[in-house]
């Protein structure tokens, strides 16, 4: 496409002009003309105007196909999530998913990728909330039960995410899985000792290497399906290679 050679080129300013024009043109080439809709909200995205890209996005959502716009609608919900706004991420990522069907993951990566996206990017407050449970001075076996019950529910979204089927997000989603499970080992061990005779306390250590050691294998699986995810789908992406 033609109009695509300036953005390429990194001329963002004059790649938007040149898609609004044509998009004012009111062209009949339907694939073209979603193609210019995208472009144009990743641009005004790129050029640091979230709020703009989803204001483009809903206002042209009319124009799009039944992919088009669970892509929109999932694309704006990333962009609510990138800006601290989750409860109207989370609102357009039901939305997406609703409307999402086998036939499209099967016919449109790029809607696909856009709902693992938003439903990778809607699991960060769940996860930051997680991270941040942490064991005061004294063992507290309802912190215990609370941070086992949040490392569930990320497991269940992260496996959501896989689930998707989209490469670099089921790489990303299987390495947060890795993560919170070594996060649990590591908060296992350093747990506070509770009041114990010697002989007892010896074997309560014992128990809880035991069951740290489960996670840190459970962490260890998960990476090495990240491998496997990874030699899959042929991910070759630099910016991935963190992730296997």
């Amino acid at each position: 496409m033609e109009l695509r050679i300036r953005e390429i080129l990194g001329q963002g300013k004059l790649s938007s002009a040149d898609f609004q024009r044509y998009l004012k043109s009111g062209p009949s080439d339907a694939a073209k003309r979603e193609s210019a809709i995208f472009a144009l909200a990743e641009n005004t995205r790129k050029g640091g105007e979230a709020h703009g890209a989803i204001k483009l996005l809903a206002d042209h959502r009319k124009q799009l196909s039944k992919a088009g716009r669970v892509r929109a609608d999932a694309t704006s919900a990333v962009l609510y999530a990138q800006t601290g706004q989750y409860k109207n991420a989370n609102s357009l990522l039901k939305k997406a998913q609703k409307s999402y069907t086998k036939s499209i993951q099967k016919s449109s990566p790029e809607a696909r990728d856009a709902v693992a996206a938003a439903a990778y990017a809607t699991v960060q407050p769940l996860q930051r909330r997680y991270e941040n449970l942490q064991m005061k001075k004294k063992l507290d076996n309802g912190v215990v039960k609370q941070k086992s019950k949040l490392l569930t529910q990320l497991e269940q979204k992260y496996q959501q995410v896989i689930n998707y089927q989209s490469p670099d997000w089921a790489l990303k989603a299987c390495f947060q899985m890795a993560q919170i499970n070594e996060e649990f080992a590591r908060f296992l061990k350093e747990a506070p000792l509770p009041k114990l005779a010697p002989e007892q306390k010896t074997q309560y250590q014992a128990l809880v290497a035991q069951k740290a050691a489960g996670y840190s294998q459970k962490a260890d699986q998960y990476h090495q399906t990240s491998d496997k995810l990874a030699a899959k789908w042929e991910v070759c992406d630099p910016d991935l290679a963190a992730y296997t």
